[in-house]
């Protein structure tokens, strides 16, 4: 049985947004230059040019140099398509948006470990990757991945599913997101991962947001909560049983995203192996933002 209701236990605080969602973001887009890529970098640029943050986009060659630098996502002629800049822009024009662009072409035999090696040195607060690119979630995502690592990538991660539009278009960079779904228990916290989606809808200025908290179980074992009242903004929650994977697969249908948290003793990376979080991973259509819980986690930055 299904209850759709906003329970009294859930209700909005009348607390404003935290100040933190107006800090500068430092995102991550690793590219292989496919169409699915395409689609992760336009919200990759979209999220950097909201919050005046860094966007750093990394292509990685195995073997002998293939690519040269005009394969790589063309910032200027995407901001000028979306009317961000004039035509003709410079990259001072760029520079003006409060927008910092840093394009990485390397060549390495194997591309992961390339990435790996730059996340080491360079942590980024936001990775943003097209879920079609197995070798990246097979190898970023996995127990093998160096402890440093691991601890510089406890951060929110966009996924954005093989053939999915996402939340911005990439015509001409307009965000929806109406309808956000945030799977909720005892285990992971779910604060974390409720605080990211608020974060998110304020940086794209959403104006009218439904705010799915979706609970497999018993009503009873509903956890509490902190929620934000904001104009145009609806809490409910769902409550049902049966398979946590396809309850939130079905529930995403009709979502422009889904906000979930996960947990482990050996950080975030870690923790998306083998997690329900991977299981969604692999059947959503819908962008999925994935932050890291618990009570030793500091609140994401995205």
């Amino acid at each position: 049985m299904d209850d759709n209701s906003l329970a009294p236990s859930l209700a909005p605080s009348s607390h404003p947004l935290p100040d933190s969602i107006t800090q500068l973001y430092k995102i991550f887009h690793p590219t292989d230059l496919s169409p699915a890529s395409d689609v992760a970098f336009a919200h990759a640029l979209k999220l950097g040019l909201l919050a005046r943050g860094e966007l750093r986009i990394m292509h990685v060659d195995p073997d002998l140099p293939q690519t040269d630098w005009s394969a790589l996502p063309r910032v200027r002629e995407a901001l000028e398509r979306w009317g961000a800049l004039p035509q003709g822009s410079s990259q001072e024009d760029v520079v003006r948006l409060g927008l910092h662009i840093e394009k990485i072409l390397a060549y390495h035999e194997d591309p992961t470990r390339s990435l790996e090696q730059h996340l080491r040195h360079h942590p980024a607060d936001l990775l943003v990757l097209a879920t079609h690119q197995p070798d990246v979630l097979a190898r970023l995502f996995s127990k093998p991945v160096a402890e440093p690592l691991a601890r510089h990538t406890r951060i929110p991660a966009l996924f954005i599913p093989d053939g999915s539009a996402g939340f911005v278009r990439t015509l001409d960079g307009q965000t929806n997101v109406e309808a956000i779904v945030i799977p909720i228990g005892q285990s992971p916290p779910p604060q974390t991962a409720i605080d990211a989606a608020v974060q998110l809808a304020k940086i794209l200025n959403a104006p009218s947001v439904t705010f799915t908290l979706l609970h497999i179980g018993s009503a009873e074992e509903l956890p509490a909560l902190t929620l934000v009242e904001h104009p145009g903004w609806i809490w409910q929650t769902s409550v049902s049983s049966g398979d946590v994977v396809e309850a939130i697969t079905s529930e995403s249908e009709s979502a422009d995203l889904i906000v979930m948290g996960t947990e482990g003793p050996h950080g975030f990376l870690d923790a998306l192996l083998g997690s329900t979080t991977e299981q969604v991973l692999r059947e959503v259509r819908c962008p999925l933002l994935v932050v890291a819980a618990g009570e030793e986690a500091d609140a994401p930055a995205i």
